[in-house]
């Protein structure tokens, strides 16, 4: 005992226990802090912002000659941006029509810095002709389309200008809402110049379209998006909210007579599931872990248990708050993924001390001795499952920025959980785990009666201590013999081999691919050279399988940056309760129905966490300035890669 009570973590436990008032004050205000933070204090968002350090130099150039604007503006642009420092590469396209820079800069550096700086370059060292239109453009990875916190399309059997018109109204009104700080009209008609006459038209360069469950149909209808971005820590529900509340008002005032709002972009519903999914989650958790206690120790562990997991919860709600950060879906993914291992400081302390306590021992000088016991082995379990997280906080790059949520925020609670589990749970074992039994726990009713209800009690951890006990006696056996032992060891080794030969053979993917999802996105890719209603036709098409292969799974299907180029139809399947297909086998099947498109290329994928995913797995670039010269090798890299 003597040993035990030099123990520098026995006595820091024992010291809470002894200043009772200090630790219950400490533990309601965890709860009470806890409590506000999640309910008003965290704002709650879907992803949160990640700026891709690149920044999208765009400029329409209406010469129909690739050389000219290659000449006129790629060129131009590009040689006036080489020598900025910050710039690690610079990559181009250009058209007919168009001319299009991506500039990458340092993993650090701002991209809203940056810019900053390529415009200023470009307007002092760029020879660019007049009245040209430069656009720059940067990415917000945590955004619905990059740029907006919430995307909703107006949709009505009108023209696309008169849907702009409405669109541009409807906007304005959005500016005005105080959470709003800008409202912008993804414009499908831009006004243009052509450079060789000076004069001013009218160019379409995208198309939209939104297809609404009706009854048992889905009627599409031409469309325009209306992208909102919020002010400052406006949380994503509390935006969603006021938008639709403002759309609201302005439907009530007529506003909207004759138009379908929907919300193709919004990550409040998703955010909301999630939310709940991690309610449902804590107390389903909680609930196993009070069983498995109750079976395990006693009844009265479970209940320490009880008011251990939502105290680490709590404190961590307020961790997160004071470290500035937010209640987003990567928060919530990595506290779903801790429920189960903040629960282990519980187990391993009640589980001491309810252990000391049948021995005999009492009060403070039980915990004195199940401090002693396990304190060390608690503060190394949990530093160990630590240092597993911590290389997640040096993964660099855009997967870097995304994930680094999950290491801080599970660090955070096993910190806070070995915190609670030394400190107020040692205090809540003193108040609920008694001394040792004198006998049975006498009802004051009948004999019978209290002998069941002993059995109810004590019965089931009586039996696991058996099992218990036979175990060691096994153990006991072969470590007497060491042919035995040896025998043990041998075929820890052969499993420890056979793990890592199949380890090898697992993909590694950081967020893998769910089993379901309410999300499918289409990509299609056109051919070169179709114009923007043949553009559009296509993607009838599409829509016409999509909705014979799922139109009973489908809520909504929208579209994303639809081109001449290319289309990205972004489909919301209804819940994943409601139905018994999965997200998976629609996929399946509609990569079926896609495998003769004509020369239109198409990729669907259901929706998932993390980062969009890259179509390819290698990508190559070929540098000349040669055009046949590209063209060629081009050709010939692509016959070595097939065959």
């Amino acid at each position: 005992m003597e040993a035990k009570e030099k123990s520098l973590i026995a006595k820091f436990s024992v010291f809470f226990v002894r200043n009772g008032r200090v630790t219950f004050l400490i533990f309601i205000s965890f709860l009470l802090l806890g409590y506000a933070s999640y309910t008003n204090l965290l704002t709650r968002e879907g992803f949160p912002p990640v700026q891709v350090p690149i920044v999208f130099i765009q400029t329409p150039y209406f010469v129909n000659d690739v050389e000219k604007v290659d000449k006129d503006i790629t060129t131009s642009i590009e040689k006036s941006i080489s020598n900025i420092k910050e710039v690690r590469k610079i990559n181009s396209t250009t058209t007919e029509i168009f001319s299009f820079v991506i500039v990458e800069f340092d993993q650090d550096f701002s991209t809203t810095e940056g810019a900053k700086i390529l415009q200023d370059a470009v307007e002092k060292n760029a020879n660019l002709p007049e009245g040209v239109r430069v656009e720059y453009n940067t990415i917000n990875a945590g955004a619905i389309d990059g740029e907006h916190d919430l995307l909703f399309t107006l949709s009505n059997e009108k023209s696309v200008a008169e849907l702009q018109t409405k669109a541009a109204e409807i906007s304005e009104k959005l500016a005005e809402v105080g959470v709003v700080a800008e409202a912008n009209v993804i414009d499908l008609i831009t006004k243009e110049t052509n450079p060789l006459t000076g004069e001013e038209f009218d160019y379409q360069s995208k198309f939209n379209r939104v297809g609404i469950k009706k009854g048992s149909d889905v009627k599409f209808s031409p469309a325009i998006a209306i992208g909102v971005i919020k002010k400052g820590d406006t949380g994503t529900i509390e935006l969603s909210e006021a938008v639709r509340e403002k759309l609201g008002e302005i439907k009530d005032d007529g506003g909207l007579e004759g138009y379908d709002i929907s919300y193709g972009g919004d990550f409040a519903d998703s955010l909301r599931t999630d939310i709940s999914d991690l309610e449902n989650n804590a107390f389903t958790g909680l609930l196993a872990v009070v069983v498995i206690l109750y079976f395990l120790i006693s009844w009265r562990a479970s209940l320490v248990a009880a008011l251990f997991m939502p105290t680490v919860l709590a404190s961590v709600f307020v961790a997160l708050f004071l470290l500035g950060y937010t209640l987003n879906i990567i928060t919530l993914f990595s506290l779903i993924l801790v429920l189960g291992l903040i629960v282990d400081d519980a187990v391993v302390v009640v589980e001491a001390i309810d252990y000391h306590k049948r021995k005999g021992e009492k009060g403070i000088k039980a915990i004195f001795a199940a401090i002693g016991d396990i304190g060390p082995a608690d503060i190394a379990g949990t530093l160990t499952t630590i240092l597993v997280f911590v290389p997640m906080l040096f993964v660099s790059g855009l997967l870097g920025e995304f994930i680094q949520l999950i290491p801080i925020t599970v660090i955070i609670a096993l910190i806070l959980s070995l915190f609670i589990g030394l400190t107020i749970t040692p205090f809540l074992s003193n108040i609920f785990i008694a001394d040792k039994k004198t006998g049975v726990f006498k009802l004051g009713m009948s004999k019978a009666v209290d002998i069941a209800f002993n059995y109810i009690l004590y019965g089931p951890s009586k039996l696991i201590t058996w099992i218990g006990e036979l175990v060691g006696r096994l153990v006991r056996f072969y470590l007497r013999h060491w042919v035995l032992g040896v025998l043990v060891v041998i075929t820890t080794i052969v499993w420890i081999g056979v793990g890592m030969s199949y380890a090898q053979k697992l993909n590694f993917s950081v967020f893998a691919p769910p089993k379901d999802s309410e999300i499918l996105n289409i990509f299609l890719t056109y051919p070169e050279g179709i114009e923007i209603t043949e553009a559009e036709e296509i993607a009838k098409d599409a829509e016409e399988i999509v909705v014979s292969t799922v139109k009973e799974n489908i809520k909504i299907i929208s579209y994303f940056e639809a081109s001449k180029t290319s289309a990205h139809l972004y489909i919301e399947l209804t819940s994943i309760k409601k139905r018994a297909e999965t997200s998976v086998q629609m996929v399946e099947k509609l990569k079926l129905e896609f495998e003769n498109f004509g020369e239109t290329r198409v990729r669907i994928e259901q929706g998932g966490a993390g980062p969009p995913i890259d179509e390819f797995q290698l990508n190559l670039q070929v540098f000349n300035d040669d055009k046949g010269v590209l063209e060629g090798s081009t050709r010939d890299i692509e016959d070595f890669m097939i065959n």
